[in-house]
């Protein structure tokens, strides 16, 4: 209860781990436990941990059921099941795909892992779970082969022992280190960018994105990783490009919290002020003391500025190289003159996804 409470504070998707769990005792012989007071007073004890974030929630108007509907709908990309289950082979590194399969054989059939079995069918029950909406990024699942491996790597080891196949041993680590080196690039940026998309494209990998989004030489997982600083100099240069009276009052305003953040990290040696965002936490902690009758603005377009400014200039283009296409090549703007007080206007602004 204390573990899954912690969870919570940190991710609602521990919801999933404990779904998982109550599935694997109604599914084995541990069900009797449930006609005790303990996995009760477990879920109890959670859910006290959990209530201060509930009633966060509630006093701000549900904004996670917001966020989960709009992701779904708007944002993430369907994942056909057959999708989602080759994703599952690919993300775990191929190499290591007799060792977890082991893992699930070991805790339904073997008797030694039978005490086991929850294990076996917490990982089902989350699978199906994440699986058959179609709309869950593959890597959720991906905490649930801890315990996959473990039973995997016991039951190889006692067929060692027992048929005396001690040559698998260094067999079984070489091919393992052999597939983690083949597979590193595509989990830790190890390669220089262009070695990387000539090694991606020889290997078949092909720049992808889990949400409704282009992508350009590199997938989302790298792209995300570019450009932060291009951006921020971008805007740090538009920033020193205001008359004094303006920049002490000027704002920064962005669409995404990406970019929010990378103001806030690195815009410190820039000298440039905090940014305000509509998207997510940003909306959440609002324009603060800010006016907003001096905005740089990253993105958007001129028209749609002019119908809460009196004036928009163009002032400077992002070229943010390897980042993610929506990205790149935007404009950012000086808008001055906001025709209404910024706080009328912020719940319009408002985007969670």
């Amino acid at each position: 209860g204390v573990v899954l409470g912690l969870g919570l504070e940190n991710k609602i998707s521990v919801l999933w781990l404990g779904f998982g769990i109550f599935v694997g005792l109604l599914a084995t012989s541990k069900r009797s436990l449930l006609l005790t007071r303990w996995p009760w007073a477990a879920a109890a004890i959670a859910l006290v941990f959990f209530v201060p974030h509930l009633l966060w929630q509630m006093g701000n108007d549900w904004p996670t059921l917001e966020f989960i509907r709009n992701a779904t709908t708007e944002k993430m990309a369907r994942v056909p099941f057959g999708d989602f289950l080759y994703t599952q082979i690919r993300m775990m590194n191929r190499a290591t795909v007799p060792i977890w399969l082991a893992g699930l054989g070991f805790f339904f059939f073997h008797r030694d892992g039978k005490r086991f079995r929850i294990l076996g069918w917490a990982y089902l029950a989350i699978f199906f779970l994440l699986a058959l909406p179609g709309t869950s990024r593959a890597g959720y699942l991906s905490p649930a082969y801890t315990w996959l491996f473990a039973g995997g790597s016991v039951l190889a080891e006692r067929y060692f022992e027992r048929f005396r196949w001690s040559w698998l041993k260094p067999a079984s680590f070489l091919v393992l280190l052999a597939g983690g080196v083949i597979y590193a690039p595509f989990a830790l940026p190890v390669l220089p960018v262009n070695i990387y998309i000539t090694y991606a494209d020889r290997m078949g990998v092909r720049p992808s994105t889990a949400e409704k989004k282009e992508v350009a030489a590199l997938g989302q997982f790298y792209a995300d990783m570019h450009g932060w600083e291009e951006i921020v100099a971008t805007v740090a240069g538009v920033y020193r490009s205001l008359p004094p009276e303006e920049r002490e009052k000027a704002t920064i305003f962005t669409y995404n919290y990406g970019d929010a953040g990378a103001i806030e990290f690195l815009g410190k040696k820039h000298g440039l002020p905090s940014s305000i965002s509509g998207h997510n936490n940003y909306w959440l902690w609002g324009p603060r003391d800010l006016n907003g009758e001096v905005m740089i603005i990253l993105g958007g377009s001129e028209a749609g500025h002019l119908r809460r400014y009196a004036s928009v200039e163009h002032a400077a283009t992002i070229d943010c190289g390897y980042c993610m296409p929506y990205e790149n090549h935007r404009p950012v703007w000086i808008a001055r003159g906001l025709k209404e007080p910024i706080q009328a206007i912020w719940p319009d602004l408002k985007h969670y996804d």
